[in-house]
């Protein structure tokens, strides 16, 4: 647990929780990403905003976040904004990509680089998520934020 600056404690969202909000949005990122050419820009303009974006029924959390009741927030227990959201996530806009890449001349010679770029990058966020105390990713760590539990 963590103090935010208003004094008040901040509690991890659980780590089930956030593995099914992530699968969440990474089947909406699938499904974007499916659309031929411009599916893969659509997926990672998603992936990369999608905490950030004062969407009603999202209020500046994922899809999979407002269904899974988490949102990410500042130390300071405020709610993200585009440019946290940006900071959070932009190591996930590769990944929305590689479909792009087989419409592209270069996609042949950049698509297994790709790949394994993400497939590290997905570790380090998964064993940072299950083994920091605050349960910070990457991301959270480079935004100052943390996942809670929120109702709203």
């Amino acid at each position: 647990m963590t103090e935010s600056d208003a004094g008040f404690e901040l509690q991890p969202a659980p780590i089930d929780k956030r593995l099914l909000a992530a699968l969440i949005d990474f089947i909406i990122g699938a499904f974007l990403a499916a659309v031929p050419i411009l599916g893969g820009v659509a997926a990672a303009t998603y992936w990369v905003l999608r905490d950030g974006l004062e969407v009603e029924f999202m209020n500046h959390r994922s899809v999979g976040k407002a269904i899974m009741k988490i949102r990410p927030v500042r130390l300071d227990g405020s709610y993200t904004d585009i440019e946290d959201s940006i900071r959070r996530n932009w190591m996930f806009a590769p990944a929305a990509l590689i479909p792009f890449l087989f419409y592209s001349i270069m996609g042949s010679f950049l698509i297994t680089p790709m790949i394994l770029l993400v497939l590290i990058i997905t570790g380090i966020e998964i064993y940072l998520v299950i083994n920091d105390p605050l349960r910070q990713r990457l991301g959270d760590k480079v935004a100052d934020t943390i996942v809670i539990e929120d109702d709203e």
